[in-house]
């Protein structure tokens, strides 16, 4: 983006941007939406006799697909998804193959997977771990789950499957079927049907599986899957 302005509209709009204090949707004092590190790199640029070029070595140094998972891995939890969108407005496409192999060799942290969750192009194995990755609510931790079912990147069989603790897929169904009712949009159907026939496989029409499963699902800590598969073990093993 700084190499596009600069030289598109000069160094001095570089050094205006740098310098701005009000950004449309932020909040007063909220603070600049460029990292430091930019801010470092474009003052030393404006002091450089070849701004661009200078830039141009530290993106490309930046883009690094092992530097980058590294950066990614260690930036803190509060600024990790303002990073990874501003990666993306500058053109910097997230290692995909980096990161999917570090985190098979160390799970990446859950705020991190989160974030890399809202890239459109983001690999269904990483949105499949952001999905499992603990409690998750749609509106807040979850921008990413509306557009990832509309574009078939997750499937109904993924939430009821891999969502966790159960209570919270519950809860994202509740919100599908507000997003996409029944009467209007098949996809919302194959979810419900999904769940029907989950739990009717597991429950059947037995009273005291259904009442357990009920009395499991406030503070069952795991996917659906597992709480169906407590309330039908044996009575003293799921109490």
């Amino acid at each position: 983006m700084l190499i596009r302005l600069w030289e598109r509209h000069g160094p001095e709009a570089v050094r205006s941007l740098m310098a701005e204090e009000a950004f449309p949707g932020r909040a007063a004092g909220a603070g600049h939406p460029l990292p430091a590190a930019t801010h470092k790199n474009a003052a030393q640029a404006l002091a450089s006799p070849d701004g661009p070029a200078l830039l141009r070595t530290r993106l490309a140094a930046e883009e690094d697909p092992v530097r980058l998972t590294a950066l990614l891995r260690r930036t803190a939890a509060r600024t990790v998804t303002e990073r990874v969108r501003h990666l993306a407005q500058e053109g910097t496409a997230p290692p995909w193959p980096q990161l999917v192999e570090a985190h098979t060799a160390d799970p990446l942290p859950v705020h991190l997977l989160r974030a890399l969750a809202q890239q459109p192009d983001c690999p269904r194995r990483l949105l499949l771990e952001a999905l499992g990755a603990g409690s998750i609510h749609r509106g807040d931790d979850g921008p990413w789950l509306v557009p990832a079912m509309e574009e078939a990147r997750l499937t109904p069989a993924d939430i009821l499957r891999r969502c966790g603790p159960a209570a919270e897929a519950v809860s994202l169904l509740a919100g599908v079927h507000t997003h996409w009712p029944t009467t209007e949009d098949p996809w919302s159907y194959r979810v419900y049907r999904e769940a029907r026939t989950l739990t009717r496989s597991h429950l059947g029409t037995s009273p005291e599986d259904w009442t357990r499963a009920a009395r499991l699902l406030p503070t069952f800590p795991g996917p659906l899957p597992a709480l169906l598969t407590a309330a039908t073990a044996d009575p003293d093993s799921a109490a």
